[in-house]
């Protein structure tokens, strides 16, 4: 479609920053992906060629090496000035997100469109800190992206009509059903699911049942495809504590995070990717 970007930049190379990344380069978009650490950098690199070469490239129609040239790698925000459609995932925090949306004012194009893939923050208050609040919009995945059939559309009160326009088409290119949310704390998933997983750990907490019991029960019982506990891992423990302490500030104490979840992120027990949370992983 002849509207949509030409170049994406994606801003952090963290589990979400690579799968977006992924997603963008399998429907043949050249792809600029920046982190600080190098390290991060080329651990992403190697991420997206094994997923790559393991899963297939079928929406491009391109050999995975074919693929894989139109990646950048870049430690400096200078590289974006290129890019017309430019999204951060960093992590979820209000002073992460807009440090760095303050810091990018200087460095892309004034054409650019600026996405956030926030879980749970403000838009309309990240747009305050954004290079154009009215070229700024709320764009989020869930995770994992490049399967994860839906993406969140989430306007700041300034944002264009032919941005928000344009950004629904990309997400169609990209194989997404689009469902539009108010700017309410963690919109319309998160808002209902993350309350459901906290609620699971107040029962672990209680010894209502273990925690491979609540699993079977919401998996069978209510035909869920995995068990709360186990999605609060696959998600990221870190990452399910950042939204519930904003929906505790936003909308009150009956979203206190559970003690056990606060227990295990200041243990670094973080789920999946730290191979412990709720349970453990290889």
């Amino acid at each position: 479609m002849e509207n949509l970007p030409k170049k994406i930049g994606i801003i952090g190379a963290g589990r979400m920053g690579v799968g977006i990344a992924q997603l963008f380069l399998e429907h043949g978009f050249p792809l600029l992906l920046h982190d600080s650490s190098p390290t991060l950098l080329q651990r992403a690199a190697q991420k997206l060629k094994e997923r790559l070469w393991r899963e297939g490239t079928e929406s491009s129609g391109q050999a995975p090496e074919e693929i894989l040239q139109n990646l950048v790698l870049s430690e400096s925000l200078q590289d974006f000035r290129d890019c017309d459609f430019i999204l951060e995932a960093v992590f979820e925090s209000y002073e992460a997100k807009e440090s760095l949306l303050d810091h990018c004012r200087k460095y892309v194009s004034p054409e650019a469109i600026f996405g956030t893939n926030t879980s749970a923050l403000s838009v309309t208050r990240l747009a305050r800190s954004a290079p154009d609040s009215r070229r700024f919009i709320g764009f989020h995945f869930l995770n994992p992206a490049p399967r994860i059939p839906l993406i969140e559309l989430i306007r700041a009160p300034e944002t264009e009509e032919a941005v928000v326009q344009l950004c629904q088409d990309l997400a169609r290119f990209l194989g997404k059903t689009v469902v539009f949310s108010q700017d309410t704390p963690a919109f319309v998933v998160n808002r209902v699911l993350i309350p459901m997983i906290n609620e699971a750990m107040h029962v672990l907490e209680e010894r209502g049942a273990s925690a491979e019991d609540i699993d079977t029960a919401l998996t069978l019982g209510a035909q869920h495809p995995m068990g709360p506990l186990s999605l609060a891992d696959f998600i990221g423990l870190d990452v399910v504590l950042a939204i519930l302490k904003t929906l505790q500030s936003e909308r009150g104490e009956k979203y206190r995070p559970s003690v056990f979840l606060e227990d295990l992120v200041a243990r670094g027990h973080l789920g999946r990717k730290s191979g412990q949370g709720f349970f453990k992983y290889r």
